[in-house]
């Protein structure tokens, strides 16, 4: 008999130890939703989106920081340059103005450009992770789908955040 409850507990233990991400973070969102709504037994899983890795943003990242703020630098400029090209009457300084005004404009260009590369060619150190579930309501009248996404830490121990939305069929 001792043996048997060894052997049982050992196979629950080992079940829990080498379950998959994808399999601990749907433990961990169901076991958050039967706390967080009540009466949580009368909803039905319709699926399950595999886990996503959630990364860190750039923004702590100083090639981004330098990119973002040479934009900005680059737009007061320009908005500098069109207020004084509004004001001033002379054509021969317009000409200029218009000039500088072109020449600020395909930079900015270009900066927007390295942006987005940079934007695209990303990716940030991994953060956590992110798991989307459609539920249905079993009572029959009730046709409306529930989509919860969950953020759950890196270590997978606990939804750190939960949001839901109401789908009408």
């Amino acid at each position: 008999m001792k043996h048997l409850r060894l052997t049982l507990l050992l196979i629950v233990a080992s079940c829990t130890y080498f379950s998959t991400p994808q399999q601990k973070a749907e433990r961990m969102a169901k076991a958050y939703l039967d706390t967080a709504i009540v009466d949580f037994n009368k909803y039905q899983l319709v699926s399950s989106v595999p886990i996503d890795t959630l990364r860190q943003g750039p923004d702590n990242d100083p090639r981004y920081k330098l990119l973002v703020a040479k934009i900005d630098s680059s737009r007061t400029v320009a908005d500098s340059l069109m207020k004084a090209n509004m004001v001033n009457k002379i054509p021969h300084y317009r000409m200029k103005l218009e000039e500088q005004i072109k020449k600020n404009s395909e930079g900015t260009n270009s900066l927007l450009h390295q942006s987005l590369q940079y934007m695209l060619n990303y990716h940030g150190k991994p953060n956590g992770w992110i798991l989307e579930q459609t539920y249905r309501s079993k009572d029959s009248t009730d046709k409306a789908l529930y989509i919860h996404v969950f953020k759950i830490d890196e270590g997978l121990t606990k939804v750190v955040e939960h949001q839901s939305r109401k789908k009408l069929e």
